[in-house]
C-alpha cells in the first residue's frame, strides 16, 4: 500500500525521452528547454481522507490534493487544465489526466522504498522518469561523521529550501541539531561519532609514526 511512502521525497535521477513527451502534449520549446533543465522532488501525504501529491522545483511547485478514484481538476507543469483520477493498486498510483483538446495522458508511479518511476505515456510516446529518495537521515549522519555544519548546507542545500525557505544560517543550524537529536534516539550519533574517531584515531597514529 502507498500508505507506506508518506512522507518521503524523491528527487528526480534520470529522464528517458521526456522532449518527446512534452512536445507530443503542445508544449512549447522554451518551456520545454526549462522542464528539462530542473530535477523536481515529489512527495506523497495524506490530509485527512484526502491525498496530497507535490512536485516542487525551481521551475514550478505543484499540488494535487484527490481521493483515489474521484476525478478532480488539475494543473500540470506547463499550465494545462485537466481533469484528472488516480487510482491506486498496491504500490502503484495510476493517473488519468484529460485536457480541454481532448489529449488523454497515462501517469504510473511506481513506489518502492528507494525510487519512484513515472511511466508517462500520451499518444504512441512513452517518457520514463525515475526519483530516487532523499535521505535526510543519512545527510545528517554526514554531518556528525565531519562535524562540520557547512558539509549539511553544501550537500542538501534545496533540501533546506524546501524546508525552511529563505532563512537565516541560524535558523538553519536549528534545522540541523533537530536532525541530529533525532539520530540520537536511535543511537545513529553514537555509531558514527565512533566512526569519525576511529578515523581520527588513526590519522593520528600515523602521524606519530613519521
Amino acid at each position: 500500500m502507498v500508505d507506506a511512502f508518506l512522507g518521503k521525497k524523491y528527487k528526480l535521477s534520470t529522464s528517458e525521452n521526456f522532449d518527446d513527451f512534452m512536445k507530443a502534449l503542445g508544449v512549447g520549446l522554451v518551456t520545454r528547454k526549462m522542464g528539462a533543465t530542473v530535477s523536481p522532488v515529489i512527495s506523497l501525504n495524506k490530509d485527512g481522507d484526502d491525498y496530497v501529491l507535490t512536485s516542487q522545483s525551481t521551475f514550478k511547485n505543484m499540488t494535487s490534493k484527490f481521493k483515489p478514484g474521484v476525478e478532480f481538476d488539475d494543473e500540470t507543469a506547463d499550465g494545462r487544465k485537466v481533469k484528472s483520477t488516480i487510482t491506486f493498486n498496491g504500490n502503484i498510483l495510476t493517473e488519468i489526466q484529460k485536457d480541454n483538446n481532448g489529449k488523454v495522458t497515462t501517469l504510473e508511479r511506481t513506489f518502492t522504498d528507494s525510487d519512484v518511476t513515472i511511466v508517462c505515456k500520451v499518444d504512441d510516446i512513452v517518457c520514463t522518469r525515475v526519483y530516487k529518495l532523499q535521505d535526510v537521515k543519512f545527510l545528517w549522519c554526514l554531518c556528525v561523521l565531519e562535524s562540520n555544519l557547512d558539509v549539511f548546507y553544501h550537500s542538501c542545500a534545496l533540501e533546506i529550501r524546501l524546508l525552511t525557505g529563505r532563512e537565516t544560517r541560524t535558523k538553519l543550524q536549528e534545522v540541523v541539531r533537530k536532525g541530529i537529536n533525532t539520530l540520537n534516539k536511535h543511537n545513529v550519533q553514537f555509531h558514527e561519532e565512533s566512526c569519525y574517531r576511529q578515523r581520527r584515531q588513526g590519522a593520528t597514529k600515523k602521524r606519530q609514526k613519521r
